[in-house]
């Protein structure tokens, strides 16, 4: 059975590949390095936080849904727990970024 980072990893390579890009030209888009786009891939042990799954999403022209949905249904408790919580940091910094843009 494939581990959550694996799930993840597979819909990040299946989307890179029906966009054209290879790993060195995600790595240049997302900021990092081919071989960071690869670990990624093959889901080996690296954090992927809210921010970078949103921004490979905007790259890739996916719904962060797209990597998540059948990852999800298959989670564990701790695994829900730690998305959740991921989920309320980048909704914390979205309402810090409207209040920032609505003082301007």
């Amino acid at each position: 059975m494939k581990t959550l980072r694996e799930k993840i990893g597979q819909r990040i390579r299946q989307a890179r590949q029906e966009k054209g890009l290879s790993q060195r030209d995600l790595g240049k888009l997302l900021g990092t390095s081919q071989v960071t786009i690869s670990d990624m891939e093959l889901g080996k042990p690296r954090k992927l936080d809210v921010e970078d799954l949103v921004t490979l999403a905007r790259i890739l022209d996916k719904p962060v849904a797209y990597f998540l949905s059948d990852v999800i249904e298959t989670a564990d408790k701790e695994t829900v727990e730690s998305l959740k919580e991921e989920a309320r940091r980048l909704l914390a910094r979205i309402e810090e970024l409207e209040k920032r843009l609505a003082g301007e």
